[in-house]
C-alpha cells in the first residue's frame, strides 16, 4: 500500500482552503471549481473550517491511535478487569478503522 505524504500538514499561507505539507507540497483543497460560481462568504467560511478540520484530524491521527492502543492494553491488563459496558467494541472498532 502506498504511504500518504508525511505530516504535519498545514493550511497554506496564501490560500485558506489549501492544505499543504513540507516544502509546500499540495495535499488537497476544500471547495473547488464548482464553488467558484457561488459568491458566498458562508461557503468560503465552511470550506476554511473543512480545511482546518482535515489538518487537525490528520496531524493528530497517529497520537490518538497510539493513545487508544495504550488504553486498550491497559484495560486488557491485570490492572483493570473490563471496559465499561458497551465500550469494548467501540474501542476495538476505532483501532481497527484507524489502522487501515
Amino acid at each position: 500500500m502506498t504511504k500518504h505524504t508525511p505530516t504535519p500538514w498545514r493550511i497554506d499561507k496564501r490560500c485558506s482552503t489549501l492544505i499543504v505539507a513540507a516544502k509546500d507540497r499540495g495535499i488537497c483543497s476544500t471547495g473547488g471549481y464548482s464553488d467558484n460560481s457561488i459568491n458566498s462568504e458562508d461557503l468560503l467560511n465552511e470550506n476554511k473550517a473543512n480545511a482546518e478540520l482535515i489538518v487537525r484530524a490528520c496531524n493528530s491521527h497517529e497520537a490518538l491511535l497510539s493513545a487508544l492502543i495504550e488504553l486498550d492494553q491497559l484495560v486488557s491488563s491485570q490492572y483493570v478487569l473490563e471496559y465499561p459496558a458497551g465500550t469494548f467494541q467501540l474501542v476495538r472498532n476505532a483501532i481497527r478503522e484507524a489502522s487501515k
